[in-house]
């Protein structure tokens, strides 16, 4: 280097996190070689496992995220997740920054290790996948015996070190190897929990939307969950998640306690709601109604799929309360009938009228408006249904299945 200002500039140009465009110069056993244009004497390195699927070939020009950096040699990533980690001007998004400055000492985290190198190159995907890097051993418990970590693993970790705003500071990530970790991180983790509370109102970031729910972060390390009926009032038309979007903050209420989830052994999640009524309510209102069952036989209610099988379709009411359609109770026309599984997803809303209430189970049963049904009020003395009988009239088309 030609002084202490390009040596600068180069760790500046390929800081860690940072997204770089080379051009493929080899493809050897080990890993693709990438060349610098404007830094000759940095040489690119991807690992084959870090191409994520990309297929690259000596000359072509790529993107990756830089991993780790030492004596010359750049490590980098084309794993989508990582990549797609970045801005297209090259910075890391806001919100990892955020996250990152949420990390507090000896916090417990879930990592992926990305590299084996002199020291462990780690991902956590919690907070937006940030890079951080773990020693081979721990000096401090040498007696013990050491494990030996994969690339692709996934490893608990501790925070040992927060990196500071310069490009060569670095997070320093500890292998959870004792008891004294796990002890602390634990009691960190009550800490944080008990600062919640249900009633409590969060501010939350959206960080994933799926067919029936939306999974938040907030606080410090802290997920939530919205369900799908926990947006909207019940009179409302348009679909829940159709005006939220990842990256979005919301005000949300905690309306019940957090369950561990045994299959990711991710962080405790709360249940959250952002419905307008329930943010302005008294909480302990709410939740008495919640304990009840009240819907009734010939209420009109919205509820969305679940799950679809030959012959029926399993939808949700509410957090605790799921509803069933039958078949014949979903249509009357049989072009319908023959497409009966086609014609629902996961997350779809279905209006229908109760015709079956299981009060133990929690469970209703539905009868979807078709196409020539018109919604009515229903007078109180029709709401007593002593026979199906009462349900038919002249004219009616009545399907059914041949014994």
């Amino acid at each position: 280097y030609s002084g202490p200002s390009t040596s600068h500039d180069w760790v500046k140009y390929f800081g860690i996190g940072s997204l770089v465009k080379g051009e493929v110069g080899a493809i050897e056993e080990y890993g693709v070689i990438l060349n610098f244009k404007d830094h000759p004497d940095v040489v690119g390195l991807i690992e084959h496992h870090q191409l994520g699927g990309s297929t690259v070939k000596v000359g072509s020009s790529v993107k990756g995220l830089v991993v780790d950096l030492s004596d010359g040699v750049v490590n980098l990533s084309l794993k989508p997740e990582l990549v797609g980690s970045v801005s297209k001007d090259g910075k890391k998004k806001k919100r990892h920054r955020a996250a990152v400055l949420d990390l507090e000492l000896r916090e417990e985290v879930n990592a992926v290790v990305e590299i084996v190198k002199d020291s462990y190159v780690l991902s956590v995907p919690e907070y937006n996948h940030a890079i951080g890097f773990a020693p081979l051993m721990d000096y401090n418990s040498q007696l013990l015996p050491q494990h030996h970590y994969d690339n692709g693993q996934c490893i608990t970790v501790v925070v040992g070190s927060i990196p500071s705003s310069d490009p060569s500071g670095r997070l320093i990530l500890l292998p959870k190897g004792s008891a004294q970790d796990s002890n602390i991180s634990s009691s960190k983790r009550a800490k944080k929990k008990s600062d919640y509370k249900v009633g409590s109102l969060v501010e939350a970031e959206i960080i994933d939307i799926k067919p029936l729910e939306v999974i938040l972060k907030f606080g410090v390390n802290l997920h939530g969950r919205i369900h799908i009926t926990e947006v909207l009032e019940e009179d409302c038309s348009e679909h829940p998640f159709s005006k939220l979007k990842i990256g979005q903050k919301v005000h949300a209420r905690i309306v019940a306690q957090a369950e561990h989830s045994a299959k990711t052994g991710r962080n405790l999640k709360w249940e959250l709601s952002i419905k307008p009524s329930l943010l302005k309510a008294d909480l302990e209102e709410s939740t008495a109604s919640e304990a009840e069952l009240n819907h009734s036989i010939n209420d009109i209610i919205r509820a969305y799929v679940v799950k679809v099988d030959a012959e029926w379709v399993w939808l949700t009411v509410s957090r605790k309360v799921m509803a069933h359609l039958f078949i014949l109770d979903s249509s009357v026309e049989p072009s319908e009938l023959k497409e009966f599984q086609q014609r629902y997803s996961v997350g779809q809303a279905v209006k229908g009228r109760i015709i079956g209430v299981n009060r133990e189970k929690r469970l209703l049963r539905l009868k979807a408006f078709d196409n020539q049904c018109m919604l009515e009020n229903i007078d109180d003395t029709q709401k007593t249904v002593s026979s199906i009988a009462e349900h038919t009239k002249e004219g009616d088309v009545i399907g059914g299945r041949i014994q």
